[in-house]
């Protein structure tokens, strides 16, 4: 028998032995099979009692476990931002107007954005 179910026999009367040796064959067989780990104790009769079972080694482990990002942290952890130039002053390379990006269409007042295909006003923070 396994030397760690040793302990278990000095809690159990000698007349339950056996008892408790078929139940440890058990166990030990299971446990051989799955490759799982137990928490057991035992009463006075030798009745075994299963307080935990570890969890089975062929189940597979998750990675590296990424948490979503919100775009405003994501933003406030990036590089800085290159200096603001405003809308009135940017102008657009010949590359850019001609390549059919929609960037020669009506442009938007810098007091707005565009949310749902309607307009809304940039909030004062």
């Amino acid at each position: 028998m396994e030397p760690e179910y040793i302990s278990l026999y000095r809690h159990v009367m000698v007349l339950y032995w056996p008892w408790l040796w078929w139940q440890l064959r058990i166990i030990t067989r299971w446990r051989i099979e799955t490759g799982r780990a137990l928490l057991i104790d035992t009463d006075r009769r030798g009745n075994i009692h299963i307080r935990a079972i570890g969890d089975d080694p062929r189940a597979p482990r998750p990675g590296v476990i990424k948490a979503p990002v919100s775009a405003r942290l994501a933003l406030a952890l990036s590089e800085p931002l290159p200096p603001f130039v405003p809308l009135s002053q940017r102008t657009l390379g010949s590359s850019a107007a001609g390549s059919g990006l929609g960037l020669s269409g009506p442009q938007h007042t810098l007091g707005t954005r565009r949310f749902a295909k309607t307009e809304a006003p940039i909030p004062d923070t």
